[in-house]
């Protein structure tokens, strides 16, 4: 999945583009207009399950339609600590925005059990990760496309990646410097700021030098699809170097939309189906309350969306007794679908880091 580690390399010294300052002007504007469980409506439009990424997005889009009203219901909070936004936040993973979640024993590491993360908070992974920039390769696009998904190919995707994203031109001195390079035709005039940070690791040079040495070619730009070889990738934050993700980008904007409701701290335990098997409610439970505790049922008059992530959506599909039939029996969850692949063929990428002294 990850191109050559060239690449890949020459972005770990971004992450810290600045160091860390605080902004306490900014915290109110980063709080979320939200509603607490006893002032929700008895139906909404839309439900959508997850605040993260996907959640945020879809909200946005469904609320431009005023006559809709549209319910987000996110199991994390809203973290408005200023320091989030700031690049070295990429290095410290607050304990409440991140779920608790360690893998049962790994063949391939001597039977180790390691952490996973996955982000439990307003914004998801874009709130907590490393504000690294990037897409894959076309061909790993084109390859859906090739399994019978015809318009997910990568000239298929792009404008959607574009439309998402504007390229804010980096600082002239720095381009000069370290020799930036990159395509403006990669990037559209969407609300995710993309840009190259002004401050650079000065040993990025000397990696550069080396991969040139060795005869590795430089792309100029992997976002492209050409994300192979050599190439600079950039960052998702601002010109002030400050994150730009999902939520101030995505949600704060439109947050006093009377018609868009953001719930946060509540669990959807369940979706429940008519018996046509049209899902038709939600069952949520406030976070922390112990199994048995009480919970709300929310109606929904269109659609129900998932957009928990690839850690509790299928989760919330078993629990509403959708997956592999001889699990929900033996969990004593009534079956709705006979579904085998829901909850198996997870396939993740692992991370680990290295500390070496360059001469």
């Amino acid at each position: 999945m990850f191109p050559p580690v060239a690449a890949f390399a020459v972005t770990a010294a971004l992450f810290l583009s600045r160091p860390c300052s605080a902004y306490p002007e900014l915290i109110d504007k980063i709080r979320a207009r939200q509603i607490n469980v006893g002032s929700l409506r008895s139906s909404y439009d839309y439900i959508i399950v997850g605040g993260g990424q996907s959640g945020l997005v879809i909200g946005n889009r469904l609320s431009e339609d005023s006559s809709k009203t549209v319910l987000i219901v996110e199991y994390g909070y809203v973290d408005s600590n200023p320091s989030q936004l700031e690049p070295s936040s990429a290095v410290q993973y607050p304990a409440r925005d991140l779920f608790n979640v360690t893998t049962v024993p790994q063949t391939g590491i001597g039977g180790k059990r390691v952490s996973v993360y996955a982000a439990s908070v307003v914004g998801g992974g874009s709130t907590v990760n490393g504000m690294l920039f990037d897409r894959g390769a076309a061909e790993d696009y084109n390859n859906w496309a090739a399994l019978g998904n015809p318009g997910w190919d990568f000239q298929g995707l792009l404008p959607y990646f574009k439309k998402s994203t504007k390229f804010g031109t980096p600082d002239a001195a720095t381009v000069q410097d370290y020799n930036i390079t990159w395509d403006p035709n990669a990037y559209g005039n969407g609300p995710i700021d993309v840009t190259f940070p002004s401050w650079q690791w000065p040993t990025i040079k000397v990696q550069w030098r080396a991969w040139a040495e060795v005869g590795v070619p430089k792309m100029p730009d992997g976002e492209t699809g050409n994300a192979y070889n050599t190439y600079w990738v950039p960052n998702n934050v601002d010109s002030q170097s400050r994150r730009s993700y999902a939520k101030n980008r995505y949600f704060d904007p439109v947050s006093s939309r009377q018609n868009l409701h953001l719930l946060t701290g509540y669990r959807v335990n369940d979706i429940q189906f008519s018996s046509s098997k049209r899902a038709q409610s939600v069952r949520i439970q406030q976070r922390g309350t112990a199994n048995g505790a009480a919970t709300t049922t929310i109606a929904a008059n269109q659609e129900i969306v998932l957009c928990a992530g690839w850690l509790n959506t299928p989760v919330v599909l078993q629990r509403s007794g959708i997956g592999p039939q001889d699990l929900l029996t033996r969990a004593g969850i009534p079956v709705v679908v006979d579904l085998p692949g829901v909850g198996s063929n997870l396939q993740d990428h692992p991370a680990t880091q290295i500390n070496f002294q360059c001469e």
